[in-house]
């Protein structure tokens, strides 16, 4: 689960580059599984 919702935003907006409107309809579960998707591609490209 997300500790931080800013900074789990702000690091699926540097990967993705989706706009803050993305995140509106997001619930934290989904929020979540956005995070996880964008540190594994961010570690794929390190």
């Amino acid at each position: 689960m997300v500790d931080d919702v800013d900074e789990a935003i702000a690091n699926i907006a540097c990967i993705f580059h989706w706009p803050p409107s993305a995140y509106d309809d997001m619930d934290i579960t989904e929020l979540s599984k956005w995070h996880h998707h964008a540190l594994k591609r961010h570690q794929t490209t390190v």
